[in-house]
């Protein structure tokens, strides 16, 4: 069969390469930006109007924001760009320094009473919100000298923890072997594309024990990494006195009590969402589902590749059905070269978007093998592409949506797009196959991330004692893993903290759980679709225009009319994510007739 043609982004229609002229020049604006903001906030006070300085940061950070997206893009397309890790750190700095400078600025915009006549600016009105979240930051007793020694910490000793742990990845090279006896090396990229779509069980399988011995070998280096980080982060809490959840709720704009609700929820049904792992298992006819099967591809049909231009198409057409807007995107996005979707050996794992600020793109990387969970991970992606894409003439902090209201839009992509296979299937098999599917994303949501969130606070709460080892780590996240998943899987993925890279993230801090957020708030907007009918993308549009300016708990109250912190919202959500698993039952029954 000959190599299918895969779309390639291009870089060079924004800043072509981190050592290109464009690339550098872009680098000195900072620095005068930087200038700028020195003189402006000399001699520790504001020498410059806060709407001056405001449109000065501004700059700058969107063009900080660009280069550190790009050099992810960099990296991401070849992982043994050894240049891209110190531009990465320097650009860290940059923005540090800035932040820095701003200081005193924001210090008097939060001073700012509600009604003082600057918030009318146009420089300034976008910025209340930001002012009101610093009133209440975690962060804010700090004192000026202490903000400074941590953020020197951060950017001598912190940052590069990322990097550490990304060339400790770089070690991991297998030997596989697949169903005709066929062995080939694979990287980690690799094994988790195998492990996420390939219909060859004895190759996953080859995968996940090849990971588990390179991960038991190395576990001593993780856990290094892993504790360090940790360490950081719980030395600037103790500074402030604060605990470790604080941190997150406010990175991520839900109340403790909403998610704890939600938690609370999950937990009392938890029985009932593990019915989304058993039926698997009882349609291949064993009594538990094995690790590496969790996100193995229904085998239901006769597999086959599903074309990259089949998967656009069938996208397309799901989405047309919310608005054409949404298909128009999808195809400027490939016209553009903004998507990345190539097969080559260099490449990183995983699947993300991002965009440059400053130039108002969007990318989107992927690695596409022509799986149904591959399909799903372009409708995810581009979800969240389309998201920045309406928002993009907002000012760039209004567009600086949290994780759990960032994952709304990818997830109801996911939920429509399988919501549409579903009513095109023709036949049991594929009816199956998509239930199958759908269930696949009831596990990981309701389940398999909830075990990460349990691992991570259990993680945080020791480690403020001392630093664990990878034996007492792998106790945590055995534990977390019976607690969500009970007997329902044979064994546990012990090693889920040394292979998921959301653990290590120095941006974002405890990552996990904003994916369960929006992916039941998707599920609670196909309610709101079936009640709107042709009214509600307008509708969604609206709450989508706001991720960047409210919080969960506000968002949800103004546009679905809902207190988050009852159970009736979380209960309703649910109750639509286990329509599918209770259709695949049924499913199931006529299959054995």
């Amino acid at each position: 069969m000959a190599m299918e043609s895969l779309p390639e982004w291009t870089l060079n229609d924004a800043y072509i390469d981190i050592e290109s002229d464009k690339f550098q020049c872009e680098i000195k604006k900072i620095l005068e930006i930087i200038g700028m903001l020195k003189i402006a906030t000399s001699q520790g006070s504001l020498q410059s109007s806060l709407e001056n300085l405001f449109q000065i940061y501004e700059e700058g950070f969107d063009k900080v924001s660009s280069l550190l997206a790009f050099c992810r893009c960099q990296s991401s397309i070849d992982v043994n760009d050894q240049r891209v890790s110190g531009v990465h750190i320097r650009l860290q700095e940059l923005l540090s320094s800035m932040e820095q400078l701003m200081k005193p600025a924001f210090n008097s915009l939060v001073l700012l009473s509600d009604d003082d006549i600057r918030w009318q600016s146009s420089s300034l009105r976008h910025w209340k919100c930001v002012a009101q979240q610093k009133k209440e930051h975690w962060s804010s007793s700090l004192s000026e000298q202490q903000q400074e020694a941590l953020s020197l910490v951060a950017n001598n000793n912190f940052y590069i923890l990322n990097t550490h742990y990304a060339h400790i990845n770089k070690l991991l090279n297998l030997d596989v072997v697949n169903n005709s006896g066929d062995v080939r090396k694979v990287n980690l990229s690799a094994c988790l594309g195998i492990l996420k779509g390939s219909p060859d069980e004895t190759l996953r399988k080859s995968v996940f024990e090849g990971m588990n011995d390179f991960y038991s070998q190395h576990s001593a280096l993780y856990a290094d990494v892993l504790n360090q980080l940790a360490g950081f982060r719980l030395a600037q809490f103790e500074l402030t006195g604060c605990d470790y959840i604080t941190p997150t709720l406010q990175q991520n704009r839900i109340s403790q009590a909403a998610l704890n609700t939600m938690f609370s929820c999950l937990e009392q049904r938890v029985k009932e969402i593990r019915k989304s792992v058993s039926l698997r298992a009882s349609y291949l006819g064993v009594k538990k589902l094995k690790v590496y099967d969790l996100s193995a591809p229904a085998p239901l049909q006769t597999v086959k590749h599903i074309s990259y231009e089949e998967t656009i198409a069938q996208l397309c057409y799901a989405l047309g059905q919310l608005s054409p807007e949404i298909p128009d995107f999808i195809q400027m996005m490939l016209n553009n070269k903004w998507l990345e979707a190539s097969i080559k050996n260099n490449k990183a794992g995983g699947a993300f978007y991002t965009r440059f600020n400053e130039l108002k793109q969007p990318r989107v990387f992927t690695t596409y093998l022509g799986s149904s969970a591959h399909q799903i991970q372009q409708a995810h992606e581009l979800g969240h592409a389309w998201h920045y894409w309406i928002m993009r003439e907002l000012p760039s902090i209004e567009t600086e949506f949290p994780m759990t209201l960032a994952e709304i839009s990818s997830t109801f992509n996911e939920a429509v797009f399988r919501d549409y296979l579903l009513h095109q299937s023709k036949g049991r098999d594929v009816t199956g196959a998509v239930l199958w599917q759908e269930i696949k994303s009831v596990a990981n949501f309701l389940l398999h991330i909830p075990v990460r969130y349990d691992f991570e606070m259990q993680f945080m709460s020791r480690r403020k004692e001392r630093s664990l080892s990878e034996s007492e780590i792998n106790h945590l996240m055995d534990n977390a893993w019976y607690k969500w998943f009970g007997d329902s899987t044979e064994g546990t993925d012990r090693y889920l903290w040394a292979s998921k890279m959301h653990f290590y993230k120095t941006d974002q801090y405890i990552y996990n759980y904003p994916y369960t957020v929006g992916y039941l708030i998707s599920q609670g907007l196909l309610v709101e679709r079936e009640k709107l009918g042709d009214k509600f993308f307008k509708h969604y549009r609206a709450l989508l225009m706001d991720t960047g300016r409210l919080s969960v708990d506000d968002l949800v109250k103004k546009h679905l009319g809902y207190d988050i912190c009852s159970p009736t919202f979380w209960n309703q959500c649910i109750d639509r994510a286990m329509s599918h698993v209770f259709a695949f039952e049924e499913h199931f029954k006529n299959c054995q007739r």
